[in-house]
């Protein structure tokens, strides 16, 4: 068979088996109870008992074709075989990387040791041939990594697989990613007269597309990790042969872009559970797909959503890929807009300073401060008689626990006005700006007030709301309120409600 026929069997080959294979692995999935607990899971947003089984379709859809080329005369399929011990690594390397995602789909694997494993896998892809030994920069040119392929190598090949396996959180969508990446890859190969990636993105395609069929919302079986770890290695493994093919330097830089989604969000979510403490491999719905279902997207709009952004990033790589120096660079500032607008849109920003405010400790400076002389000024609001008395203690407590100001206010419709207001001498302003407000309400009635109080256009007085609220401010090197500052200040705001409301001043 001429190559393009041996592609385009490969591919239908694949789907087929895939299109007959899916459903009956799901039937006995149902019937030996081999489904995905929702209620089990803190990242899942199914709630229905689901088959997670559907990776063992895609992995024997993937294989049959390949296997097939070794009992096949073709031009194809001697390529194949002439490389035997890489071919040997990405069959035996990607069975045995999905049966661990097997056996942690029936069973369970501890992170920890789930990442050993595949760094074994890992380790006999690198003694077999896969290797980075050099990456082509725009601008840069040629890194040699020297001593340190090995580990770019391991890691590189871990650090995909578990990209595949993060954004697998959603009907749909990493079997979508992953079929992109697969045609990215295939036009990659074809203008590069590279048979092996055609091959493999061909088959792996198929696999995706037969699956994609029965994975799409509603979703009628889940890959599981078998599919998702088992996909991510051989995209990991077929991005390098392809690469080490086209001559002495890896160009890594078009399966980085054609991945950029997974990439870009396992980064994001390692980024995220360092700076909350977690462990890194620790499940959470903080996900891109997670994050844009919480801004009220549906399933189906949020994949079509994900599924335009690869399809950008697949489209750089391309042009990456057949652009000079210039042209990449200019596509690679267009991908980083992209990829921070994208950031953005998500709320990954405001996820990442809301994340990094409740990272810090909750015992700061302040925090002391309030509940050491709380008790003290609880007692001395007992026994204030008058507004000088009140202004006199106020005082001597910002100053005491190092606030800046204290403030009240008062809201009449429309119109906010200080009431009452005292200041810290012993705050140097001009070296230490405050940066922390803590406002809580103290007050809130009826009054009728006139047109120029309430800054509305009225003929005569009105029975209006009016609030009344207090305002803290100080210096901190936190970037909020701690939880213990506030419950502490709230003690005192209402301490300070009962106070106003019993003398009944700053009512008028």
């Amino acid at each position: 068979m001429t190559f393009p026929t041996t592609y385009t069997t490969a591919f239908f080959i694949s789907l087929l088996i895939s299109l007959l294979l899916i459903p009956i692995v799901r039937n006995l999935s149902i019937r030996y109870n081999l489904l995905d607990d929702p209620s089990r899971s803190t990242r899942t947003i199914h709630q229905r008992m689901i088959p997670r089984t559907g990776g063992i379709g895609i992995l024997i859809a993937f294989i049959m074709p390949l296997v097939g080329l070794f009992f096949v005369e073709s031009g194809v399929g001697g390529v194949f075989s002439s490389n035997y011990r890489m071919a040997i690594s990405l069959l035996v390397g990607g069975v045995v990387v999905g049966l661990i995602g097997l056996i942690d789909d029936l069973y369970g694997i501890r992170a920890s040791k789930k990442f050993l494993l595949q760094s074994l896998v890992a380790i006999f892809s690198y003694i077999m041939g896969f290797k980075i030994q050099s990456v082509s920069l725009p601008f840069i040119g040629v890194v040699e990594m020297g001593v340190f392929a090995p580990v770019v190598t391991i890691l590189w090949i871990v650090g995909i697989i578990n990209a595949m396996n993060l954004v697998d959180g959603i009907d749909g969508l990493a079997a979508g990613l992953a079929f992109f990446v697969c045609v990215t890859n295939f036009v990659f190969g074809y203008a590069s007269n590279n048979v092996i990636i055609c091959l493999v993105s061909a088959a792996l395609g198929g696999a995706l597309l037969g699956f994609l069929y029965y994975n799409f919302n509603p979703a009628s079986i889940f890959m599981g990790d078998t599919g998702s770890m088992f996909i991510g290695y051989i995209l990991a493994t077929s991005s390098l042969w392809a690469s080490m093919k086209k001559g002495t330097t890896v160009a890594l830089l078009i399966p980085i872009i054609s991945l950029g989604l997974p990439i870009m969000d396992t980064f994001v979510a390692m980024f995220r559970r360092f700076i909350l403490k977690r462990p890194i491999f620790s499940p959470d719905r903080g996900h891109i797909h997670h994050r844009l279902l919480q801004k009220g997207y549906s399933q189906r709009k949020t994949v079509v959503i994900l599924y335009t952004i690869s399809i950008v990033f697949a489209l750089g790589a391309i042009f990456s890929y057949f652009g000079n120096s210039l042209q990449v660079g200019i596509a690679l500032l267009v991908l980083l807009i992209i990829t921070i607008g994208v950031v953005r849109f998500i709320g990954g920003f405001a996820y990442i300073k809301y994340a990094l405010s409740y990272s810090q400790p909750l015992h700061s400076h302040h925090a002391e401060l309030f509940r050491f002389y709380l008790p003290e000024f609880l007692k001395k609001f007992e026994d204030i008689s008058n507004i000088s008395e009140f202004e006199k203690v106020m005082s001597e407590f910002i100053i005491k626990t190092e606030v800046f100001s204290c403030e009240i206010f008062k809201k009449v419709g429309e119109v906010e006005k200080s009431i009452f207001s005292v200041k810290n001498p012993n705050f140097d302003e001009s070296q230490r700006r405050p940066t922390i407000v803590a406002r809580f309400p103290i007050l809130k009635y009826d009054k009728p007030y006139s047109v120029e109080e309430l800054g509305v256009d009225v003929q005569e007085e009105m029975l209006v709301s009016a609030d009344m609220y207090i305002r803290f401010m100080w210096f901190s090197e936190r970037t909020r309120v701690s939880q213990e500052s506030a419950i502490l200040l709230q003690v005192l705001s209402d301490q300070i409600s009962n106070l106003i409301y019993k003398k009944g001043w700053f009512i008028n």
